[in-house]
């Protein structure tokens, strides 16, 4: 069965890797999934720029990763290429000489997402940093921050390939490419980990396929038109031998009657009530989160005598997105050849019924000339409807000035189809109060 296509050959060229948000505790995770690629011979040199606020955090980060580094190089093989981290304190150190930006910065920090999805929770909505009332009170807390960060990256670095991972994606996307221009893109691992789980799950039921489609927007997206080696329309048979009690998190008849696989995220929208109650009986995420954070931070504090710790720490959560997201894409984008993989871009002339400026997330090729989305397919009808219904909210969030009333909040927010069923004008008077972030872009 073959999910994901891979036709690059062998690594091309260096590459220098300015990381937007690189105070962020993930990132070490990130250092050591470009280390596997080069140690695989698909990535060649790398200098790993960090830029972030906490300076404190951003010295223990690359400090932590550089020891992280040669305890690995002890125990090795043969020895790698180069791999270097190090800090820059002012964005023109961070972006000087870079081939790619990677933004995955968090305006607002844990505590700010903590405090979207108080909101959400509040409003019995499903709760979550890129959906709904949590997505958009995380887009008016960060636009402008995205905003000036690209604009930055535009002067200092114009050439450079920009990897946008900051939610809510889609959106987020827009601001990117407005300021930066068109070498800038959204990257998630979900549809290529969503593919990888169904083949496990349909695996020992006759469900395998040879290739399908991806569209829809980001962490609201479906597989479909599943094929044989022979290009034989095999959908039907993939859905029918999706087992009751998948792990993809939505009820197999939903899937049958949808004639596609969701991303997991979907769930919020096809069992919300279900969700909404998982939820409430929970701490919310940007709480667990945050305590992780700070005990992170707490024990890079400490140098090499925390260095256990912090390994200890980064092993409880999987951060998967650094391994099937970022990496595949800078792998391609530096190698020989072309990759295809979903990715967050303008619809064009590839996706039906979209207009061609739309954020989508679709199939795209791949390679060291840049990305090109590949004509779709269109959606099945419940799946089309839906994306409709998104791509209108977030085609009115875009429109939003930054001084939007209670009202003009309230009128976009209910497009989305997470909006709470009652006291919608509440919820807009909070997003209204939202604390916009701001700081020097220098």
């Amino acid at each position: 069965m073959r999910v994901r296509m891979r036709t690059w050959t062998a690594v091309a060229e260096a590459l220098t890797l300015t990381v937007l948000g690189g105070s962020s505790p993930a990132t070490p995770v990130l250092i050591d999934a470009l280390r596997r690629s080069q140690r695989a011979g698909r990535l060649d040199a790398i200098e790993v720029r960090l830029h972030g606020r906490n300076f404190a955090r951003l010295d223990g980060i690359a400090a932590y990763a550089t020891r992280r580094l040669a305890r690995e190089a002890d125990g090795a093989g043969a020895p790698a290429p180069p791999l270097r981290v190090v800090p820059g304190k002012t964005l023109a150190e961070a972006f000087e000489g870079a081939t790619d930006v990677l933004c995955m910065v968090r305006p607002g920090g844990m505590p700010g997402r903590a405090a979207d999805e108080a909101i959400a929770r509040a409003a019995g909505s499903p709760a979550d940093e890129g959906l709904g009332v949590g997505g958009l009170a995380c887009y008016l807390r960060g636009r402008e921050v995205i905003t000036g960060l690209a604009a930055a990256a535009a002067r200092h670095a114009p050439r450079a390939n920009y990897l946008q991972m900051s939610s809510p994606l889609g959106v987020n996307v827009e601001l990117t490419r407005r300021a930066f221009g068109a070498r800038a893109f959204g990257v998630c691992e979900l549809p290529l980990t969503t593919a990888a789980k169904l083949a496990r799950a349909v695996a020992d039921q006759g469900g395998g396929w040879a290739t399908h489609h991806h569209a829809g927007l980001n962490h609201q997206s479906w597989l479909y038109d599943f094929r044989d080696a022979e290009g034989n329309d095999v959908t039907a048979r993939v859905l029918e031998a999706i087992p009751a009690g998948s792990s993809l998190g939505v009820e197999t008849a939903v899937i049958r009657a949808a004639g596609a696989v969701p991303v997991h995220y979907l769930k919020m929208f096809l069992h919300t009530e279900r969700e909404v109650a998982a939820q409430r009986a929970a701490e919310s995420r940007g709480h667990t989160l945050d305590r992780w954070s700070r005990r992170i931070e707490a024990a890079l504090a400490a140098g090499a005598a925390g260095d256990a710790q912090v390994d200890a720490l980064l092993a409880e959560r999987r951060m998967d997105w650094f391994d099937e997201g970022i990496v595949p894409v800078l792998e391609a984008l530096h190698g020989e050849g072309a990759r295809s993989m979903p990715l967050n871009v303008p619809a064009g002339e590839a996706f039906p019924g979209a207009s061609r400026d739309a954020i989508v997330e679709v199939d795209c090729e791949v390679s060291r000339h840049g990305v090109v989305a590949r004509a779709v397919p269109a959606l099945p009808d419940a799946p089309a409807a839906l994306t409709r219904r998104l791509l209108d909210y977030e085609r009115a969030v875009l429109a939003l000035p930054a001084d939007a009333d209670e009202e003009r909040l309230a009128e976009a927010l209910a497009l989305h189809p997470l909006a709470p069923r009652a006291g919608l004008r509440e919820v807009a008077r909070q997003l209204a109060a939202v604390k916009v972030e701001r700081f020097a872009l220098t």
